[in-house]
């Protein structure tokens, strides 16, 4: 008999979903550059960017996944969602600081300043 768990699961599950997501973005194939914005970003769109930007090499899609919670947690309560949101970019902040800023330094900058807004609130 197999010895899962829970938590075994989860993880297989999630990287199933990787894997998933990892595939159709490739099938879709590169994004169209819209060109230069003449509007501000909201921060959904932001975080968006930044996540197809990490997800879309399988070396960076861990890093990538922080993001993704972090909008997600935005989709739910609203001042509950914006501490674990918060907490999410610190993480992927954190991560990034980590590489001696070599890959995603103006990533890191736009994640630093979405957290200070969610932290003044």
């Amino acid at each position: 008999m197999d010895n899962y768990d829970y938590d075994k699961v989860c993880k297989a599950t999630a990287q199933l979903r990787i894997q998933h997501d990892i595939e159709a973005k490739a099938r879709e194939g590169p994004r169209v550059d819209p060109g230069p914005r003449d509007s501000d970003m909201t921060v959904g769109e932001a975080l968006l960017e930044i996540e197809d930007n990490m997800m879309s090499d399988k070396f960076w899609v861990d890093l990538g996944q922080g993001v993704l919670r972090a909008r997600q947690a935005l989709q739910g309560e609203e001042k509950d969602g914006q501490t674990k949101a918060a907490e999410y970019l610190k993480e992927v902040s954190d991560q990034i600081l980590a590489l001696d800023q070599m890959y995603f330094a103006g990533e890191r900058k736009v994640i630093d300043q979405i957290r200070d807004l969610f932290e003044k609130e």
